[in-house]
Formats: structure tokens, sequence, C-alpha cells
């Protein structure tokens, strides 16, 4: 609908998830973004020639923001991977193609297609209403012109997808099975192992000069994506690349994602090799500021969220992939009584591998319930706070996350019936939390372009686009190699160094 007005209305309209919720509201839309907000009656008036979408069975809101994915269509599991503590799907990530590994043994084939399946992450997305997400890219290892064509290749599945996208290009420079320098960690490796295909360190051809230089020509190949400085894990990157990061962000502007404190054996490596928690390393690196986002943040204390409160960066909450990897449960409530801004993700990892950020929400929210007669919950309209203006801080992207005059007309239409199905005097925000989900997303529009309408797609389906993956074998990807279960029990030994370091 860019260049063309539009009048997009429902029996509910929400413009921000601060304001109440205007009862048969309108937005009119044009170029793009919008133009104004009123009662469909008065916005008709003052518009008569203008299309329109919705009607009263709708409740039209803001769309999604992801604040952190890893842009996969099918997931590590749908992939051959269990469910399994990060420490151990390293050990996958060294091994296999498709997850950027395997360069460093016997070729491996694989029907891994990253265009096919980053827009398949795209496709899912939108169903559930998300119009913008945050991608957190992996930098496994490798040469750099290997690692330029892949990353071309999702980026031209986010562009088109119609998907807005902040993008993290990654980069790391040490470590490729577990927290120690690899020719240490092969001695403890038996010795068929050591000779075994595939098992072998991975180099990280790509230094901070070849980062910067590919950062630079994508952002100018790919304007309408935003992108970031995508260190993997801090634990994963070396002291000189942390620094070049900072301040190449404090130079240029550049906002900072990465992992955060997300596994206990993650806290217990930054206490034993620094005397702190990685809170207070990357806040002697110069990387603690108010460009810089962490997700997960599990393993914090007191000391670290008054760090982070002091700084000005923002957290990303991902509760699903949190518990489905076993690495426990943010103190997200912690965090938003200290002001510290709190984002929402799904980390490619959603509760039922289907990107239903409505199902993630809910989640989200009852996980963080305390016990006791006057205990309440977080607050549903700050759940979706959390999904919309809160993300869009997060990944930059300028407009987002409202429907206020002048932001970006992403806006979801969702069937109000389906979702009430009975008794309808809850609040809007508690309803929609407690019994939407992706089903109930009939309209989805980004930048003022119907990309579903009425459940009807303009343009790839992803059902469609799912059974080509499948029949390519892409679920399988390539065969786990037969001696990664064995390197994962010596990774085992190694963690169980930091297993008791306090966090």
């Amino acid at each position: 609908m860019p260049g063309q007005g539009h009048l997009i209305h429902g029996g509910w309209l929400v413009q921000n998830w601060g304001s109440a919720p205007i009862e048969h509201g309108a937005l009119f839309v044009e170029d793009g973004r919008v133009v104004a907000v009123d009662p469909y009656e008065v916005l008709r008036k003052r518009y008569p020639a203008a299309a329109t979408l919705g009607s009263r069975s709708h409740v039209v809101m803001p769309g999604f923001v992801n604040a952190h994915s890893h842009g996969r269509g099918f997931t590590t599991y749908q992939m051959g991977q269990p469910d399994e503590p990060l420490e151990m799907r390293i050990i996958e990530m060294a091994t296999r193609p498709e997850w950027g590994g395997g360069g460093t043994g016997a070729p491996v084939k694989s029907s891994y297609d990253p265009y096919r399946d980053t827009l398949y992450s795209c496709l899912k997305q939108i169903a559930a209403g998300v119009t913008s997400t945050l991608h957190s890219h992996i930098y496994v290892g490798g040469p750099v012109e290997t690692y330029a064509r892949m990353t071309r290749e999702v980026l031209r599945a986010y562009r088109d997808s119609g998907l807005r996208c902040a993008f993290a290009l990654g980069v790391r420079d040490r470590y490729s099975f577990t927290f120690m320098d690899d020719e240490e960690f092969v001695k403890l490796l038996p010795d068929e192992l050591r000779a075994a295909s595939g098992i072998r360190p991975i180099k990280c051809d790509m230094g901070f000069a070849d980062f910067h230089a590919l950062l630079r020509e994508l952002a100018a190949e790919y304007p309408e994506v935003t992108f970031q400085l995508g260190p993997w894990n801090p634990i994963w990157c070396s002291d000189g690349l942390m620094r070049d990061l900072a301040q190449a962000s404090a130079r240029e502007g550049w906002r900072i994602h990465t992992h955060l404190s997300e596994t206990r054996y993650q806290a217990g490596f930054a206490r034993k090799t620094y005397g702190k928690s990685w809170t207070g390393r990357l806040k002697d690196l110069g990387m603690l500021t108010e460009r810089f986002s962490g997700a997960h943040a599990i393993w914090v204390d007191g000391a670290d969220i008054e760090t982070i409160r002091e700084s000005g960066a923002q957290i990303v909450h991902n509760p699903s992939s949190n518990l489905r990897l076993g690495s426990g449960v943010a103190p997200v409530r912690d965090f938003l009584d200290r002001g510290i801004p709190v984002a929402f993700g799904m980390d490619s990892l959603s509760m039922n591998d289907d990107e239903d950020m409505f199902q993630d929400l809910r989640l989200g929210q009852v996980v963080q319930n305390r016990p006791g007669l006057d205990a309440a919950p977080i607050a549903a309209a700050t759940m979706f706070a959390m999904a919309t203006s809160a993300g869009a801080a997060v990944t930059g992207i300028e407009g987002a996350g409202s429907l206020e005059p002048g932001k970006r007309a992403d806006a979801v239409l969702v069937s109000l019936p389906e979702v009430s199905g009975g008794y309808a005097d809850q609040p809007l925000a508690d309803l929609l939390l407690r019994r939407a989900k992706a089903a109930h997303v009939k309209t989805v529009i980004i930048g003022g372009r119907v990309v579903l309408e009425d459940g009807k797609w303009a343009g790839r389906d992803p059902e469609a686009l799912r059974e080509e993956l499948s029949a390519a074998a892409a679920p399988g990807g390539s065969p786990a190699n037969p001696s990664v279960r064995r390197v994962k029990q010596v990774v085992r030994d190694v963690m169980k160094a930091y297993d008791r370091v306090s966090p």
C-alpha cells in the first residue's frame, strides 16, 4: 500500500501497550507510515475515498518485535539435535556444516539451504504477527569469503520475505569445543578421537579488520537492514576482539548484541578467570553501554543488575529457550523493578518450534509468577511492551513497535471472536495474553504493505516452502559425527571445574 492511503480498523485498536486501546479505532496509513489515529467513523469521514482493511471483529495491534532470533526455519531439534545444555550444543555446531561447522575435517554433505531455511523462518514469524526481528548471526569459523557468501544468502531471504531485520553480524576468535584453548582440550581426548574425522579445532580466519570491512560492505548492500556488532558470546571472544568491538561501537555508533551469562558454566568461567562476573568484565572492556543488549542474562546477581541499570544496557528475555536448554530462569522481575529495559525473543527455540509469540509471551509471564496470596503476575501489557516497543529499541529499527502517527505502519489484525470464546469482559491485554495464539493472526501489514490478508499470503506460502525443504531432506541436515557423543563426555568433565563457582 505505499503511496496509497488506506484505513485499517478494528473493534479495538492498540497504538502502544502503555495507553488504553481505542474502541472501534482506526489508522490512516500512507506511504508506509501511520498518518492519523482516531475512531473509525471520524477517519472514514476525513478520508472517504480510502480503501479499508479490518472490521469490528478484529483487534488491530502493533506488530511484534522478536528481539533475539537465529533465523532457523527448521530448528536444531528438527535437524536431529536434541534439546540439551548449550555447552553440548557447541560440539554439534563445531562439526555440522548446516550450523557453520564441518569445515575442519573430511567434507560432509549437507542438504542445508540457508536461503530457503531463513525464508521459512521469516514466514513463520510473520504468520505469528512478528513484523521485525533481530537476527543473531553466528560465525563458527573458516574463511571470511565463505562466511560472507552464506551470510548474503541469509540477508537475501530477509529482503525477499518483507520482514524487517536488525542483523547482528557474528564474530569470534577462540575456543572451538569448550572453555579452554584448543590445544589443551585436544590433549584431553583419547588417541582415537584426536584422529577422528571432523574432531579438529576450527580455525577462525576472520579477524576484526576483515569483520569490520564485511560489516560495512553488507550495510551498504542492504540499506533496508539495520546492522549491529555481534560477538557470538564473550566466552568465545578474546579480550582484544571485545575491545576492538567496543571501540568501533563508541566511534561509529554501532549497537552491540550478544549472549550474556546464559548458563551457570559461563558465569563460573568469568568468576574463575577474571575474578568477577561477565557483566563486570564487559564494563571493564568498555562494551556495556546504552548501545548494548544481552540475550538471556540468567546467571546475574544484584550487583550485576545494578551495573546493567547504570550502563543503560538492555536485556532480552528468552524463556522457552532458557527452559528447553536447562539454562535456568532469568530474574526478569528484578530487571523490571530496577527500571532496566527488557525486550523479548524466541531464539529460534520457541516452545513448540513454531515461532508463536503469543504462546511464548504467555509462558514468559507464568514462569515468573511468585508464590503467595499477595503475589501478582507481571502485567499483560508489560509483557506485550517487551515484545513491541522494548524490542524496537533493542533492534534500533526506527519507528517500529507502536502505531502512533509518524511511526511505521507495521500492524497485525487478530480475530477477536476466536480469542474471546466466551466471557469477554476481561481487559484486552489480559484476554490476548491468556488466549491468543498465532492461528488467530489473520492479517499482517509491514510498512503499509499487506503481507498476509485474511490468512492468504501475498508471496510465498510457508507451508509450501516447508514441503520444499522437507523434500530436500533439510530437516535431517547432515548426520551427526559418531565421535561427537564421546567428545561431549570430555566436555562434561571440563565443565565440572565451573559447576560450583558462584555466579
